[in-house]
């Protein structure tokens, strides 16, 4: 007894943990529960079983038949009871579309057959299904009578809906890493508990969440957090259509996990984490998502961020999503602020694309997002084509200031290019990162028409670099109609064409100390136009007279090794065009600097 006033002593003071050696209700002496037995000493802590839960569910893993159109149920190996009449029961495809399904039971009559209050949906035979009295209003009693206390769930589960937290209530289990302290739905497609905007300050913790039960769950949320300074750790979700939904301000999710999420191969509406749903202008405001695992397999999504004022994600794993790992999509009057991504995994072997960025109408704003040792691996494992980032405009709405320091991007097995970057896109960074493992028809870094101000910088970017063996395509692709460019310091020799300038011409450029590049003295014949791409020197064979030099960009100097006496002649067209008439000496090099418009000679 003294261990275990201690131990619940403990729990009171700090309100987030529970002492080892109090790990349910039948610890405390008999006929009396947790809050009977220290009520008396501090008046704080409640249990659900005070207000009549009976936490008794049942769970029978095959067996189960019925017919579509019948309320007769069958259960092989069931222990029916009349005792049992009134509890709901799932039974696991016999809804719609061999969805969830939930009934009441109305009547036994035999251990093995019932009669339920609704006929199924779908027929189904030798299905799991479950039983339990619905503690909904029990435990949203003890709730209520727990603003300003601890409910304190012990080793039970619960078989509720729609709970909803009003106060700032605490609500946790007896330790984090069990299945057995916490709640089931006991409705097909509901929302299992929501920290409502008034819940401010409360707090979840070591509770376990199963949002499948009676079968797969198409709709519904199992956390909501719209409060604020709502802190949930240690939690561990199951089953649901959409995992967390966070609305509020300063919500915290910490060392959390989602898993079992319906399997979607288009229409991505299920997913792990998502941020902003009801929210516009960055309405959600810092929230903290970290040290957390979201195991997507398979379904829409495993971070959706639609609004978001300094989102602050770290230290996370998100993989295997049937859309998008990580995804950023704001809609109407939606922004996504100055967040920071800090040492996490946002995208591994997801089916599809691992992170993608864009606007969802033409109001949305994505505008200064900091990913500082980020990864995003593997993309397109069952798709050929995919992409582990994608950034777009596609609605017309403001992307300015996506930075990646210190990011990996390996290993794109899918096909697609590692990194795609295109429409209307202003200030992208890529530092000090690592672009690793495309195959080779694809590219590295793809820019795309529209995109502005970008920097690469100080980067190895290849087919062939930690530990992949591949040549790429191409390390960086630009396509014309850019501007603001930087590309420096970057190690692109692992690929076939190291810098791809496509028909470039713009005068704001800096391309310069690139390995792979200007390393490298390409061969080049002469002709009306040549195409010295990046480098820094070439070798300009033949005797042909030149009118236009490609890809200048402002004080772009160029060598031009002559071993034959050629003639660089004015008249080509804008862009191209040579300032000055000029004849080289064989043997002597050419210098050639772009100039406003055209390249001066000497």
């Amino acid at each position: 007894m003294q261990k275990i006033i201690i131990g619940l002593t403990a729990l009171l003071i700090s309100s987030l943990t529970l002492a080892a050696d109090v790990t349910n209700d039948t610890a405390i002496p008999a006929g009396g529960s947790v809050s009977s037995t220290i009520g008396s000493l501090t008046g704080r802590l409640i249990t659900p079983k005070d207000f009549g839960a009976k936490a008794d569910r049942i769970v029978i893993a095959n067996g189960g038949s019925i017919t579509s159109g019948s309320t007769s149920f069958t259960g092989t190996t069931a222990s029916f009871v009349s005792g049992d009449i009134g509890k709901t029961i799932g039974i696991n495809g016999a809804g719609t579309s061999n969805g969830s399904f939930f009934s009441k039971i109305v009547s036994v009559s035999s251990p093995t057959n019932i009669t339920i209050a609704d006929p199924a949906q779908s027929t189904v035979t030798n299905t799991p299904y479950t039983y339990a009295t619905d503690d909904s209003t029990s435990v949203q009693n003890a709730i209520n009578a727990s603003s300003n206390k601890t409910l304190y769930l012990g080793n039970y589960t619960y078989c509720v809906s729609n709970l909803n937290v009003t106060g700032s209530v605490t609500i946790i289990g007896p330790t984090k890493n069990i299945s057995n302290s916490g709640f089931v739905n006991c409705a097909a497609n509901q929302n299992i508990l929501t920290f409502a905007t008034t819940s401010n300050g409360a707090i979840l913790k070591n509770v376990f969440i199963y949002a499948g039960n009676g079968g797969v769950t198409t709709a519904g949320t199992a956390i909501s957090a719209l409060g604020t300074l709502t802190a949930i750790e240690d939690v561990l979700i199951a089953g649901p259509c959409i995992g967390f939904d966070v609305a509020g301000n300063n919500v915290s999710l910490n060392r959390i996990q989602v898993m079992g999420m319906p399997p979607q191969s288009s229409d991505f509406t299920c997913g792990g984490i998502r941020i902003g749903h009801t929210t516009t202008q960055g309405g959600t405001i810092d929230p903290h998502i970290t040290n957390s695992l979201i195991q997507a397999s398979g379904t829409g999504f495993g971070m959706r961020i639609e609004d978001c004022g300094g989102c602050w994600v770290g230290r996370n794993d998100i993989l295997s999503a049937a859309g998008y790992n990580t995804w950023i999509i704001p809609g109407l009057n939606q922004h996504v602020d100055w967040g920071n991504f800090v040492d996490t995994v946002l995208s591994d072997t997801p089916k599809l694309n691992g992170v993608f960025i864009d606007t969802a109408d033409s109001t949305a704003k994505i505008q200064g997002l900091q990913f500082t040792g980020t990864w995003a691996s593997n993309a397109g494992v069952a798709n050929s084509g995919g992409t582990n980032i994608i950034i777009r405009n596609s609605a017309g709405g403001l992307v300015n200031g996506l930075h990646f320091v210190s990011h990996r991007s390996e290993g794109n097995s899918g096909g697609g290019n590692s990194i795609d970057v295109a429409g209307s896109v202003n200030n992208f960074s890529l530092v000090d990162s690592q672009v690793c493992g495309y195959n080779s028809a694809r590219t590295g870094v793809y820019i795309q028409d529209s995109v502005q101000n970008f920097q690469i910088r100080n980067n190895v970017i290849g087919g062939t670099c930690d530990g992949y063996a591949s040549t790429g395509a191409s390390g960086v692709t630009i396509v014309s109609n850019n501007g603001g460019g930087i590309i420096t310091g970057n190690d692109l020799r692992a690929n076939t064409e190291p810098l791809n300038l496509g028909s470039l011409v713009d005068s704001s450029y800096v391309i310069k100390d690139n390995l792979g590049v200007d390393d490298i003295i390409p061969n080049i014949t002469s002709a009306s136009i040549i195409a010295p791409k990046a480098s820094s020197t070439i070798n300009l064979t033949g005797s042909a007279t030149v009118n236009g030099i490609r890809q200048g960009w402002q004080n772009r100097q160029l060598t031009i090794a002559t071993p034959n006496s050629i003639l660089f002649q004015t008249g080509g067209s804008s862009g191209l065009a040579i300032c000055n008439n000029y004849t080289s000496t064989a043997g002597v090099p050419v210098i050639a600097t772009y100039i406003n418009g055209c390249w001066m000679l000497k």
